[in-house]
């Protein structure tokens, strides 16, 4: 999965379901640490 994809889903979730997202997939190993916490930080 690419940072564009995770990016553009930023837009259509609420903050929460974004957070809960990208925590999902760090958590399923689709997401490499530094890129979990680069997309993690535009909370």
């Amino acid at each position: 999965m690419n940072k564009e994809h995770i990016l553009s889903q930023k837009e259509v979730l609420t903050p929460i379901e974004y957070e809960h997202y990208v925590k999902h997939l760090f958590d399923i190993g689709e997401l490499s640490k530094e890129l979990y916490i680069e997309l993690s930080s535009d909370l």
